[in-house]
């Protein structure tokens, strides 16, 4: 029996305020929750068949679904009392739309979504969909949220002479901020639009964008803090999203001393707990966060399935997977490309616009990342190949 849903499409904030709404109906089911605004706020919601909308005839939200292009990843969420069909609607719409505009700028040869570990069912019904778990790759990747102990007492070495820590000058220093955001994390994806309308969200504190600046006013070190009422536990909780050192300051205390700083404000502003999410091999993000009293709360496993650059035959097609329950819809966080270490800014040769590898726009601690060869087959599969331990964000 066919089910009365509506499929629309939305770009206005009623329709972010729908898609966050959603989300916290079951919050501890995603991994994006409390920092969803920054995801929501990317330049790819809002392009015409980037996001899809279901709702019921009265206009209640059942689902929706977007392709994140900037993260490489797929969010998504269904209501838990919406019938299994609508999954297997949503499941389908996205290989469609993912095949359909592979060769295009917001197209990816692959694209990424989370689960976490205990959600057993979840996984095996995107490996049913086609979408394989990286923890069996060549070099296995997954990642963490980790919570902050509020008891652990946080404190941050003095910052280096003449430099300054200080909230970001709102609208006024967007064209000074895009730079600085593309060189920490390596990437083409941050623009002026998006950094604007993360400003322009209900949930955004202008009291929690912190920036680092040198003796020059440039800026090297940035940290956006959330806080929402409804976070994974039901309460009033903080998230770092995203946080971002460049390179030539790492090693130096930025980094602690933007988070310390970040946390403090989140239980001042009465935060009950705080996450921050970070790949489980991103060794030195791990330690800053552990350092400051952060320890791993759940492991979040990726997942990954590639689009042919040309139409398969309809025997190879993939078919929307029927067993994905409802109750564990799947969100993916902030992804990119799975491509060999240090090589991750160039996909497919020039099909792609330059982008990072999978991984949000978290901690930057890693070296910078050359740009991958520009010569890479475009014909057919793109080259099955395992993650780097330590990919940029985007």
């Amino acid at each position: 029996m066919t089910h009365p849903f509506l499929e629309r499409r939305t770009d206005d904030r009623m329709g972010r305020s729908q898609a966050k709404s959603l989300v916290e109906y079951s919050p501890h089911e995603h991994v994006h929750v409390i920092d969803l605004p920054w995801r929501l706020s990317s330049w790819a919601w809002p392009i015409p068949g980037q996001t899809k909308f279901w709702s019921t005839p009265n206009g209640d939200v059942q689902a929706w679904a977007c392709l994140q292009t900037p993260f490489w990843s797929i969010d998504y969420a269904i209501h838990p009392d919406a019938p299994a069909t609508l999954a297997t609607e949503v499941v389908s719409w996205v290989n469609e739309r993912a095949q359909a505009i592979v060769s295009t700028p917001q197209g990816r040869p692959m694209w990424f979504t989370f689960a976490f570990a205990d959600q057993t069912d979840v996984i095996q019904a995107l490996e049913a969909a086609g979408f394989e778990p990286q923890t069996t790759a060549a070099q296995p990747w997954s990642m963490v949220l980790m919570r902050h102990d509020p008891s652990a007492v946080a404190t941050s070495t003095p910052l280096p002479t003449g430099s300054t820590l200080r909230l970001l000058a709102g609208a006024s220093e967007m064209a000074a901020y895009v730079d600085p955001h593309r060189g920490i994390f390596n990437s083409d994806s941050m623009t002026k639009d998006w950094r604007r309308t993360v400003l322009q969200h209900p949930s955004y504190d202008a009291d929690l964008d912190l920036v680092i600046t040198n003796p020059h006013g440039e800026l090297v070190a940035l940290c956006v803090g959330w806080l929402s009422g409804t976070g994974p536990d039901g309460r009033l909780s903080g998230q770092i999203e995203p946080l971002g050192v460049d390179s030539r300051y790492r090693g130096r205390g930025l980094g602690r001393a933007i988070a310390t700083e970040c946390l403090r404000r989140m239980y001042t502003k009465g935060a009950l707990d705080v996450y921050v999410e970070t790949d489980l091999h991103r060794d030195a993000a791990l330690s800053l966060y552990e350092s400051v009293g952060y320890a791993v709360q759940r492991t979040i496993i990726v997942l990954r399935k590639d689009y042919q650059l040309t139409k398969q035959p309809a025997s190879r097609r993939s078919t929307p997977c029927a067993r994905l329950r409802v109750r564990f819809h799947v969100r993916a966080n902030l992804a990119a490309p799975v491509v060999p270490r240090r090589n991750h800014n160039r996909l497919a040769g020039d099909l792609q616009p330059t982008c990072s590898s999978p991984r949000a726009e978290h901690v930057s601690m890693c070296r910078n990342t050359p740009s991958a060869p520009r010569n890479e087959k475009v014909a057919g599969l793109v080259p099955r190949v395992a993650p780097s331990k330590r990919p940029s964000p985007p």
